[in-house]
């Protein structure tokens, strides 16, 4: 654990991660941006985000 993780709590999911998924022409790849921290409490949306950006190609 790093020094900066000591005494926080973890994040509530979606209240300190923002995700952006944007298609490139050609249909093939989809940039996913994130803002914000990744942790147990928010990897789920960052999936549900991933996952969703894969299907709709």
């Amino acid at each position: 654990m790093s020094d900066d993780a000591v005494g926080r709590s973890p994040s509530a999911p979606g209240t300190r991660l923002k995700v952006r998924t944007e298609p490139r022409p050609g249909g093939r790849i989809v940039v996913v941006r994130v803002d914000g921290e990744i942790d147990n409490a928010t990897a789920g949306l960052l999936r549900e985000h991933a996952i969703s950006a894969g299907q709709a190609l």
